[in-house]
């Protein structure tokens, strides 16, 4: 069935603004380490803080974790921590094979800009140079589609893209809580508004408010035929239409702070550590479990 669709303006600031305060408190959350999610990078020795992203490195099927305090990848023995860096990892995504980006914060006391802007690692999240915007911008969400790149500025909660990663272009207010692009045709987006409400957004074209989706706060657009979504109270939903029709799949245990989906495994993060699921999103354990 067919998504009932209402227009929706990038230049009056409407976009998404019932979904404004939630989204500036879920952003206010993102950025606090008042609550630790730790149990399962004990292996690590060491606590993630909040997690804000995750994504699978398609060049060995990695999971990796970007934390408030750094970036970590699931290995044999558990998480462990990639590189030196203890950075507050923002946002981040995987672009390509052992390519990664990152927008966040320098940890306390090392100096330098206040905002990382876009950060580019080609060593699997070893070492980092800064791409553009350092000092300016604070993506609190990065998506890749090819050589696009989609970001949500926190300081003017407006949407971005770039294309070679230096110069980027500016869609409009759309203070989006999370971004997934059409993995064919990265001209299509989706995103959130931390209220629950989906916008569909064409780059040329104007936002319309998906009205027959459920409440949705995360996304992940794996493939052409598998797009994922979270809702705030941990309901999971998939997608094989591109957003227009939903159904859920299963739950998570708390509420979701971060989803990714490949076609054989869905990972997500809650408060209480990082989940998988091998059946689609039915069933959820805790990585490492068992």
């Amino acid at each position: 069935m067919c998504a009932t669709r209402k227009s929706l303006s990038l230049s009056s600031g409407l976009p998404l603004v019932v979904g404004l305060s939630t989204a500036a408190a879920l952003l206010a959350a993102c950025s606090s380490s008042e609550n630790p999610t730790a149990s399962n990078a004990a292996a690590a020795g060491e606590e993630f803080g909040h997690i804000h992203s995750l994504d699978v490195n398609p060049a060995d099927d990695t999971l990796y974790v970007a934390s408030h305090h750094g970036v970590f990848a699931l290995g044999a023995d558990g998480f462990e921590r990639v590189g030196e860096g203890r950075f507050d990892a923002m946002s981040f995504t995987i672009a390509d094979a052992d390519r990664f980006l990152m927008s966040g914060h320098p940890e306390p006391g090392a100096g330098g800009p206040a905002h990382f802007g876009l950060s580019e690692s080609t060593d699997t999240g070893r070492t980092w140079r800064s791409l553009s915007l350092e000092g300016e911008a604070d993506f609190h969400a990065l998506e890749a589609a090819g050589d696009r790149v989609y970001g949500v500025d926190s300081q003017s909660g407006r949407l971005m893209i770039t294309e070679d990663g230096r110069r980027w272009r500016d869609l409009g207010q759309l203070p989006a809580a999370d971004v997934a692009a059409h993995p064919g045709n990265p001209d299509l987006v989706l995103l959130t508004d931390g209220s629950g409400s989906l916008v569909r957004l064409q780059v040329s074209g104007s936002p319309e408010l998906v009205e027959s989706a459920p409440r949705l706060v995360l996304l992940d657009w794996d493939s052409e035929d598998l797009l994922v979504g979270a809702g705030p109270e941990g309901s999971v939903y998939r997608s094989d239409d591109g957003g227009d029709s939903w159904r859920e799949v299963g739950s998570l245990p708390d509420v979701p702070h971060a989803l990714t989906a490949t076609e054989s495994r869905w990972y997500a993060a809650t408060e209480g550590g990082v989940l998988v699921s091998t059946d689609g999103g039915a069933t959820w354990s805790e990585v490492g479990a068992g």
